[in-house]
């Protein structure tokens, strides 16, 4: 059934169901596979060990067909002896087994690239005892944990697997034995089962130390399979022999039990030798292997508690189901689509693997549900179901109440079984061949049966005193059976076929139970209508003995012989066993049974429970067969002799054995602290709290808690023991818990919780307050406060000192409780603080010039500690406020300051200290005026200097006080202001500065000086001299003639302002003169040579002040070759013997150059061209004689064309071609004064043809 886009009623339920693969494999070609484990790589593949066939497996996934199989003592395998566990490293690359025999060990098979195996190595057991189990943690390096029955051992892989145990305590742990292990997610705890001893121990990964212990007061009878959850939030452990499992949370490094899942306990089924767990990929579905049960229970997953609700049970031949004969191991595939399950198999069923699919994978699960239904003060209630054939028990009816209990089947074939009934009941069987089977024994009951359409089966096996049973047949052929001696005297009961017509439709059967077939009224029945009573018939009298049975519209009524069943009623605990016997009386002629006593003991109506006389079932079997609680059970038999089968029932009541509360705790608390508590109920029977009841046994009230509560916690509030009991009601004892073990807790006042308070603080001389406080009630404080561990100081919670000197000392408080305890608390500091001197004022005999001594005086100063004061004052003077004091520790409160410390005009801060002996302080300020006295300034330096040239002037300042010029700044006269820092001159020396002056002329210099307290200003006059400008001259690039020579210059004056003027004269006759600006000292000029050669440029420079300066330049014009522009012929064809003019123009830069063009017509003649000199234009005439290029006479062509070459040159050798083309006709020859001449002779006609031509 899918639940995706499905809706649910209130109280109802789906399943999830898991469908086997249609290739399911459990054949005899697969020994005993014990442990599975899935690969989680791409390749999906499963393996698998076989004890019996010392053997690891390797399955392909989809088909589960065998892919390897490694064998010990084959193919160089060893180790295998005796396979107990197996593993996956945590990085998949390694399979780990571990071995119970004796030589074994752990062995490593490597991973290829497709998950095939190969051996790595063997380790042996080095010492200990055999390995059961295995498991590895996740992280690197990679970790194998083992335990067996000589403890736990760990063992890391190197990076090919090699196996090397952890050396040291640290790699072995022989106090915890077990067979099952796992390892957190995390790595960093062990988790060990031991079924033999019932308990679960946590390790730590690192060291093996044990860390928390469970043990069997908690239910874990047979603690075997451990699943660890992805978020390492929840610990799984599966219970084998108590057919439970045990839910933990992990908080840190240790568990809590938060839930304990019962078989066969609040509708759960599938635990009955539960033997392995696995958790689906996404974690949503906890799946548990029962091997007793042949079955995989199914149970969903709390995400946030880790809790687990019952789903569905897969068992073994149902819904078409094989293969899961004694499942021993169970694992998902990576993606989660797949279960596989390893079965070991019986003497009739082979053992095999088989496949389940996944059906909920992907899709929401519905919420588990628990359809229990709780009423008061009702008066009708309705149970209506739906088609199809349905199965219907009335266990037990409410023991009070006028209560009437309506039942409808539906449609189908259903079955409906009263085991007992309310005051008043009716049974609507419906449509369908059903059959209903009453047997409740309470008195004064109204049954009403109507069996609707179809084949109905009514059978009346007991009725109870006073009670009244109408039974209607309805349509078709119904049969109602009546055991009349089970019929109280006191019963009545009305039967009607419904329907009357030709036999054989509607059938009664009544069975007497009496050897004696005269002991019936009447003794020969109507078969039609009439009445039926047993009783005892003596002479012609008729005593009845059971109820009187009524009927009509019947087409048959048949009087049984069958054997006589005598049955006592029943009685047991609640987890007891139960004696089946039963007395079989044999009638008619019948000397034994034909068949062994058939017995229904779960009430469904179908006598397949049991078989034989005096049998002992357990409470295990009653258990499957669903009887698990405490109640009133109806027991049916049926004997079949030759003569007839009868039927017989008595009832079973099964009184309530009250559970087994578990409580832990540990012994120790503090008040204050939460003290925690876990619980649990164990039950033999189908009973589920409904309530807890917790006494912590301090006299608080009772905690009530719900019904799915497993653990709570509780604050004292004062220290003493208590006694800690928890009681559990169930459906069976409400109003009466059922109460657990006492725990005993000693609750104590830790040091810590009782505080002094503090640290504390005060003055010397002031009262300082001290407090203590403490958890729960204290009846009296003592308090040392001088160290000496003696409380006698003072008392009281609070209390109060006045220290007489600074310093620190410890304070520590006792309290006494009511119930005698007494805690000291820790020592709390008490730190007594120095109060420092105070003085009214700090005055000074300023103002004062610079440079003068200054009187500056404390006024007022005390201290308030009177051993202070009588030791004396110091007093310290920090004259420039600095933080340094120059005066320290004077002893009297006037000091004189020297004038050195007041050389600097305005005003001084003078910080005055107070100090007592104890270092504590007082500080004041006074300020002291001084006033300024001017500084002298000097200036030192020649009258006299040349522009750009050095001059060096010497400055100097005398001040009476401690004044120091910081800065010089100078006006130069020449538009140039310079500042310079005084500080980069000596101490005392005077600072010399150089400068150039820009221009020549008079120049007064302004000095001014900056110190501390101002700018003060002199001057110092210069005559400055001009200095003659300089001249360099060179080329820019390459000279050539008629093009543009580029000549750079540079001009060197000392005398920024200066103006220019520049003659300069080109070496080929032409000069010229250039004025040149106050800024300019580079400049560059051009000039075009006429002709190629060697030139001297000279140039003179002058400036405004009369200064010269000049330079020559030696240049090397170079030539430039002619060029041809503009060549072509008068026309592009020209008939041979024609004449060509071919034209064009020279250029040349070199405008004095001469030239000659000379012309290679391509018929191998040359000529030269006539040149306009003025236009460089040229001309030259040629004649073609033949327009045969190649000149052989061979040219059929009517055409050719000639490459015409003209080539330029000048008288320096400076030359350059260009080309045209010209194409010569060829001209046809005429042909002139043809003549024939004929003559006749004897072979034939002689002609003779004469003419001339002519071809230009």
């Amino acid at each position: 059934y899918s639940v995706a886009a499905s809706s649910m009623a209130a109280n109802s339920v789906y399943f999830i169901n898991y469908t086997a693969s249609a290739g399911t494999t459990a054949g005899a070609d697969l020994p005993a596979l014990t442990q599975i484990v899935a690969s989680p790589m791409a390749d999906k593949l499963v393996y698998a060990i076989s004890p019996d066939s010392q053997a690891l497996v390797v399955l392909n996934p989809g088909d589960l067909s065998e892919r390897q199989m490694l064998r010990d003592g084959s193919n160089g395998v060893s180790g295998l002896a005796g396979v107990s566990s197996l593993a996956l490293s945590g990085n998949g690359s390694f399979v780990i087994t571990g071995s119970s025999a004796a030589n074994g060990g752990l062995t490593v098979f490597q991973r290829d690239a497709y998950g095939n195996l190969g051996f790595v190595a063997t380790q042996a057991h080095l010492g200990q005892a055999t390995w059961t189990a295995v498991a590895t943690s996740p992280g690197a390096p990679q970790a194998v944990f083992s335990v067996g029955a000589g403890g736990v051992a760990k063992t890391l892989l190197d990076a090919g697997g090699h196996p090397a145990l952890v050396a040291g305590s640290s790699g072995t742990n022989a106090a915890v034995t077990g067979d099952h292990i796992a390892v957190s997610r995390d790595g960093r705890l062990v988790y060990v089962s031991d079924s033999s001893q019932d308990r679960l121990v946590v390790l730590d990964a690192d060291t093996l130390q044990e860390l928390q212990r469970f043990d069997g007061a908690l239910g874990l009878d047979g603690a075997s399979a451990i699943e660890v959850s992805a978020d390492d939030g929840s610990v799984y452990l599966a219970c084998t022999v108590g057919d439970r499992l045990a839910v933990f949370a992990r908080s840190g490094n240790g568990l809590a039990l938060v839930q304990i899942v019962n078989n066969l306990s609040q509708g759960v089924r599938g635990l009955d030798g539960a033997t392995d767990l696995a958790l689906t990929p996404d974690q949503r579905l906890l799946l548990v292997a029962g091997a007793e049960d042949n079955s995989v229970a199914v149970f969903a997953r709390d995400a946030a508690s880790g809790t687990l609700s019952f789903l569905q049970r897969l068992r073994n031949g149902v819904d078409g189901l094989s293969g899961l004969d004694r499942p021993m191991s169970i694992t998902a595939s990576a993606d989660g689509s797949q279960v596989y399950v390893g079965a070991a198999g019986s003497g009739t069923q082979p053992a095999g693997v088989i496949t389940l699919g996944h059906a909920a994978l992907g899709a929401a699960l519905p919420p588990p549900a628990q359809q229990r239904t709780e009423f008061d003060g009702i008066e009708t209630l309705d149970v209506q179901l739906g088609s199809g054939a349905d199965d219907l028990q009335l266990l037990a009816a409410p023991e009070a109440g006028d209560i009437e209990i309506r039942l409808r089947t539906g449609g189908g074939g259903d079955r409906a079984v009263l085991s007992d009934l309310p005051r008043k009941a009716t049974v609507d069987l419906g449509g369908g061949a059903d059959r209903v089977q009453l047997g409740a024994s309470r008195a004064g009951t109204e049954l009403t049966v109507l069996g609707g359409e179809g084949a109905d089966e009514i059978v009346i096996e007991r009725a109870g005193a006073g009670s009244r049973i109408e039974a209607f047949g309805g349509t078709q052929a119904d049969t109602m059976r009546v055991a009349g001696a089970a019929l109280p005297l006191s019963a009545a009961v009305l039967l009607h076929g419904d329907e009357l017509n030709t036999a054989p439709y509607d059938k009664l059967v009544f069975d007497p139970q009496d050897a004696n077939p005269l002991n019936l009224s009447p003794t020969v029945p109507d078969s039609h209508a009439g009445t039926l009573q047993a009783g005892q018939r003596s002479g012609g009298s008729f005593t009845p003995t059971s109820g009187l049975v009524t009927y009509d519209t019947f087409e048959a009524v048949q009087v049984v012989t069958g054997p006589l069943i005598a049955l006592a009623p029943l009685s047991i605990a609640e987890g007891g066993g139960l004696s089946l016997a039963a007395s079989i009386t044999l009638l008619g002629g019948a000397t034994s049974l034909s068949a062994p006593l058939a017995w229904d003991v779960d009430g469904d109506g179908e006598f397949d429970d049991a078989f034989g006389n005096n049998l002992a079932l357990s409470w295990a079997d009653l258990k499957r067969l669903g009887i698990n609680d405490s109640g009133r059970r109806s027991i049916g038999v049926q004997a079949t002799s030759a003569d007839g089968v009868s039927t017989a029932s008595t009832s079973l009541v099964i009184a309530d054995l009250r559970p087994t509360v578990l409580l832990q705790g540990g012994s120790t608390a503090r008040v204050g602290a939460p003290y925690a508590v876990s619980f649990n109920s164990l039950d033999l029977a189908d009973d589920s709290v409904t309530g807890w009841y917790l006494d912590w046994g301090d006299g608080s009230a009772i905690e009530a808690l719900g019904s799915n509560a497993y653990a709570a916690s509780h604050v004292y509030a004062e220290p003493g023991s208590y006694t800690v009991r928890i009681g559990a009601e169930d459906e069976d004892t409400a109003g009466s818990p059922t109460y657990s073990n006492a725990v005993a807790v000693a609750v104590a006042v830790d040091r810590s919780q009782v505080q002094a308070g503090g640290p504390y603080r005060g003055e010397e001389g002031s009262v300082l307050t001290l407090s203590a406080s403490a958890v729960g009630t204290p009846v009296s404080w003592a308090w040392d406060l001088d160290g000496d561990g003696s409380f006698d100081d003072a008392v009281g919670q609070t209390t109060s000192l006045t220290p007489a000197d600074d310093g620190s000392f410890a304070a520590g408080v006792r309290v006494t409780y009511a119930d005698g305890s007494v805690v000291d608390s820790y020592s709390t500091p008490v730190t007594v603080l120095n109060r420092a001197p105070t003085a009214a004022a700090l005055v000074n005999g300023g103002p004062v010039e610079e440079g003068g001594a200054v009187s500056v005086s404390f006024v007022g100063a005390t201290d308030a500690s009177s051993v202070d004061l009588a030791d004396g004052l110091r007093y310290s003077f920090d004259v420039d406020n600095d933080g340094s004091f120059e005066v320290t520790n004077a002893t009297t409160p006037t000091v004189t300051l020297d004038g050195a410390w007041f050389g600097q005009a305005g005003v001084v801060t003078v910080r005055g200290r107070v100090a007592d002996q104890d270092g504590g302080f007082a500080e004041l300020l006074t300020r002291v005026t001084v006033r300024e006295v001017a500084p002298t300034l000097a200036a030192s330096g020649s009258g006299t200097a040349v522009e750009g040239e050095d001059y060096v002037l010497a400055l100097s300042a005398q001040d009476p006080g401690a004044d120091t010029v910081s800065r010089w700044i100078v006006d130069w006269a020449d538009g140039s202001v310079e500042s310079y820092d005084a500080a980069s001159a000596a101490p005392g020396a005077p600072q010399v500065l150089t400068h150039r002056f820009s221009d020549d002329g008079a120049h007064v210099v302004r000095i001014t000086a900056i110190d501390q307290d101002g700018a003060y200003t002199t001057t110092h006059a210069v005559d400055v001299g001009n200095a003659a400008p300089s001249l360099q001259l060179g080329t820019v690039g390459t000279p050539r003639e008629g093009q543009s020579v580029r000549v750079a210059g540079l001009i060197a004056d000392a005398g920024a302002p200066d103006r220019f003027s520049l003659d300069v004269d080109w070496g080929d006759g032409q000069t010229e003169r250039i004025t040149l600006g106050t800024s300019v000292r580079g400049f560059e000029i051009s000039h075009v040579y006429a002709d190629d050669g060697d030139y001297v440029v000279h140039a003179s420079i002058a400036d405004d002040d009369g200064g010269m300066g000049a330079a020559t330049l030696d240049l090397q014009v170079a030539n430039e070759a002619p060029r041809i522009l503009g060549m072509g012929p008068d026309g592009p064809e020209v008939a041979e013997g024609g004449l060509v003019t071919v034209t064009g123009r020279l250029a040349d830069p070199g405008l004095a150059d001469r030239h000659q063009v000379t012309l290679a017509w391509g018929d191998g003649s040359t000529s030269l061209a006539a040149i306009d000199p003025v236009t460089r234009q040229w001309t030259a005439t040629h004649r073609y004689l033949d327009d045969d290029l190649t000149g052989s006479n061979n040219d059929l062509t009517d055409r050719d064309t000639f490459s015409v070459v003209a080539t330029v040159s000048d008288e320096d050798g400076g030359q350059s071609s260009a080309s045209a083309e010209v194409t010569v006709l060829n001209v046809f020859p005429t042909v002139a004064n043809v003549e024939f001449t004929e003559t006749l002779t004897d072979t034939g006609l002689d002609v003779v043809i004469r003419g001339s031509f002519t071809d230009p």
